[in-house]
């Protein structure tokens, strides 16, 4: 992505219907979906919506400060490092997608939010048979989420839950307060 839409105008990236997008990693391509800002342009207002990214020795979905974005449906597998690392997040709509299959290295899960911003919304996606297998790294627990370093104003409305064999790890939140939380077995926040 290099172009920017508008509040207005949103560039959407979708299969026609009945067909699909498929991205899968190969010993060059190592990183599937990767939405940065180049050359001092940020492609905001972008949806991406259907897209099966799989197989990648990296990232699945690498997200770096483009504010505006929505991950719309998403099937996302087979990861090496990271399945949808959303670092500096601000504004992204993650909705209906399906992380699943990935054994990831590093301080990370299956979405990975670090140091994001106000107005993101992660909502309606299944989570399943992900792990971490970090040597000498301390997170190498099965993870729904990774969040470290948000910002909520409205904190009250995050609710999270997670089974007894899971867990979400909440790192250095701003006000971060009145949640409601089931079964978490790390829960640290500055």
């Amino acid at each position: 992505m290099r172009r920017a839409g508008t509040a207005a105008q949103w560039i959407r990236f979708m299969a026609e219907p009945g067909e699909a997008v498929i991205l899968e990693g190969t010993t060059t391509a190592t990183i599937g979906v990767r939405i940065i800002a180049m050359s001092g342009v940020y492609p905001s207002f972008n949806e991406l919506q259907g897209f099966q990214v799989r197989g990648f020795s990296l990232d699945c979905v690498s997200y770096d400060g483009v504010p505006d974005i929505r991950l719309i449906g998403f099937d996302v597998s087979q990861c090496g490092r990271q399945s949808m690392a959303l670092h500096r997040a601000q504004r992204v709509t993650l909705r209906a997608s399906s992380i699943h299959d990935s054994n990831t290295n590093g301080w990370t899960s299956a979405i990975d939010l670090y140091f994001c911003s106000d107005g993101n919304v992660i909502s309606g996606n299944r989570i399943w048979n992900n792990s971490d297998s970090s040597p000498g790294q301390p997170d190498s627990l099965k993870k729904l989420a990774r969040i470290a370093g948000c910002f909520w104003r409205r904190c009250s409305h995050l609710r999270v839950a997670a089974s007894a064999s899971s867990s979400l790890d909440f790192r250095h939140c701003a006000r971060f307060r009145s949640t409601e939380l089931q079964y978490p077995l790390r829960f640290s926040c500055a």
